[in-house]
């Protein structure tokens, strides 16, 4: 039905008490007759009226519309309210529009500091064919009301739109990779090929070209990661009861330096913190990161209501330093409701809808600075699925600009980077445990339980061959530089096969066969190294045996002779060679047993 409609046009969530503002709305008549009324606003705050102003009566003809504005002072109180318009038409009624505000003093900030985890798993096959392809899909399809293309390229439109967004971007190193893949050689999906002259491909260059330019004028901040999208602390928790630790160590040390790189390349700006992959926490990781060069990363709001030292708000970054090695980081806290929000509570059915949430969002940020006056609140979380799970979320974008633009009207709330606010205020108080766990009430739930932990144990199992790859070698980190090496390669499959994307939706047989493919393929690559090792025995005496051990592997192995009996053992370490023959002699005590490993599978025994 075509009415009356008071349309305000006030651009301010947050008002400082004392000082003037304008008010200015405007009433739309659609209806087919006139209206004659009273034009009016008030202000209330902690449900006290304030302040009341009342215009000349005006009559407003079919079709018409007139602007109203005056300028008022906020009286010196402090506290939510609302700002309500009316107009009172004697004949008619009243027509009432309002909006939520807040009051405060002026002082000090709050910083805001908004994170994103923009990520897709690695969806190629060994072979190079995709199974989804998610990472071009959401740069290219979109439904969103007033921004094309999808999540990735939306996110830079809202850049685009207000010059002052600062943010942290998690654009993972396997999304990166897959972008940087399709502009060189295109993709090829099902049975469709995508040339790398497709317009489509175009889109992916172009939108990868504009973050880089965000990156190099400081308006994002580049996160780093582990290359694919490993649950870190529950796989380090998972290697000590396998008795994997060694390796599995290594492989997420080796993920953390390619994806740093990765990003680095790609971004061309070394990132200084990193994601820690759904937030999935376990204190060894201090040690991981300290050692690797990473100065921050993010937890969640959970993890610092368990954690223990020297907690005050979760408003501040802290220094966390493990207790055993004495290793340190620092690690922001993410703001649960405020993040959970914007996760969780984005359908909206029209703009007005959006933009009255985006308002109550910012009074509820700016409460903060109650608690910690130039303190920090983080909001972290994915940064494509809060638009479009489970359905496109038509108004995510404009809510998220509504939001930008009230923080940037604002005095008092900072829009800031983490390594910006860590420049200006150094943590100083120390936490020497933070708990296990993921995002998800700390636990391990939504990756385990029937076949997920019947894929666990199957790519473990395969991930066994590796091991023994990566201990084969005397110097495997030389190796694991080299993406020509085949430790190289098997630690790629490796880190796919364990990528948690695939195990969180691990009831779904085909996202079970992906990465069990993966686990096969990183199998395959050690076996065709090993087997290229062979043992004979050139002669056996009665306490001594002597053994040629030829090495057709292409790189120098070390392998491993050990003698058992029942009074005596001995391991010997035997370097070999690429292209020669070892040939050693051992003693061997009577009922002595010969067992030769590469690495911890044994390849010969006498």
């Amino acid at each position: 039905m075509k009415i009356l409609k008071i349309i305000p046009l006030v651009d301010d969530v947050v008002f400082i008490s004392g000082r003037h503002y304008t008010i200015s709305f405007k009433l739309l008549n659609d209806a087919k007759e006139s209206f004659k009324g009273t034009p009016s606003f008030s202000i209330s705050v902690n449900g006290n009226p304030v302040l009341y102003a009342v215009f000349p009566e005006v009559e407003i003809e079919p079709g018409s519309e007139k602007y109203f504005a005056t300028k008022i002072r906020i009286p010196d109180v402090e506290g939510e309210g609302l700002l309500e318009f009316m107009f009172e038409d004697y004949a008619k009624g009243v027509v009432k529009e309002s909006m939520p505000l807040i009051v405060v003093k002026d002082g000090e900030p709050i910083y805001v500091s908004f994170v994103w985890h923009h990520h897709q798993a690695p969806q190629f096959f060994p072979d190079g064919s995709y199974k989804d392809v998610w990472p071009f899909l959401h740069v290219i399809r979109g439904s969103f009301y007033g921004y094309e293309g999808g999540p990735y390229k939306v996110h830079l439109t809202v850049h685009e739109k207000h010059p002052l967004f600062k943010d942290v971007d998690h654009l993972s190193p396997s999304l990166l990779d897959q972008w940087v893949r399709s502009i060189k050689e295109g993709y090829h999906w099902n049975n469709e090929v995508v040339d790398k002259n497709d317009p489509r491909i175009r889109m992916i260059e172009e939108v990868l070209s504009r973050y880089r330019e965000k990156v190099a004028n400081n308006l994002i901040e580049p996160l780093g990661s582990v290359y694919a999208h490993t649950i870190l602390g529950f796989l380090l928790r998972k290697s000590k009861e396998l008795g994997m630790c060694e390796f599995i160590r290594a492989l997420i040390e080796w993920e953390i330096k390619k994806g740093l790189k990765i990003v680095e390349q790609t971004l061309g700006k070394s990132p200084k913190g990193v994601w820690t992959p759904e937030m999935f926490w376990e204190m060894e990781l201090v040690d991981i990161y300290s050692k690797n060069g990473v100065l921050y990363t993010i937890l969640c709001e959970q993890h610092f209501r368990k954690s223990g030292g020297e907690k005050d708000t979760v408003y501040e970054p802290y220094i966390v330093e493990d207790p055993i090695s004495g290793s340190r980081i620092y690690v922001f806290f993410r703001d649960i409701r405020l993040s959970d929000w914007l996760s969780f509570e984005v359908n909206f059915a029209d703009q007005k809808q959006a933009d009255i949430s985006a308002r109550r969002f910012v009074i509820e940020l700016v409460k903060r600075r109650d608690v910690k006056p130039n303190g920090i609140v983080t909001i972290a979380l994915d940064g494509e699925n809060w638009m479009i799970m489970p359905s496109y979320k038509k108004y995510a974008p404009y809510f998220l600009e509504r939001i930008i633009s009230y923080i940037e009207r604002s005095d008092i709330i900072k829009m800031t980077t983490l390594s910006e606010y860590l420049e200006k205020y150094k943590p100083t108080k120390i936490l020497y445990y933070v708990p296990y766990g993921s995002w998800i009430g700390l636990s391990d739930s939504q990756w385990t339980g029937n076949e997920k932990d019947e894929t666990w144990k199957y790519v473990l199992e395969k991930l066994k061959l590796v091991e023994s790859l990566y201990h084969l070698f005397p110097e495997p980190d030389m190796m694991l530089k080299d993406p020509e090496t085949p430790l190289y390669k098997a630690f790629l499959a490796a880190a796919i096969a364990l990528d948690s994307d695939f195990y969180w939706f691990g009831e779904d047989e085909r996202e079970r066969n992906f990465v069990k493919k993966w686990a096969d393929e990183a199998e395959k690559i050690a076996k065709s190294v090993l087997e290229r090792i062979s043992v004979d025995v050139v002669e056996k005496a009665e306490n001594s045996a002597t053994l040629r051990i030829s090495n057709e592997t292409g790189y120098l192995i070390k392998i491993q002779v050990i003698v058992d009996s029942p009074n005596y053992s001995s391991s010997h370490s035997v370097k070999v060679e690429p292209g020669r023959d070892a040939v050693i002699t051992i003693y061997v005590p009577e009922n002595g047993r010969v067992s030769i490993l590469a690495g911890k599978i044994k390849i010969a025994e006498f």
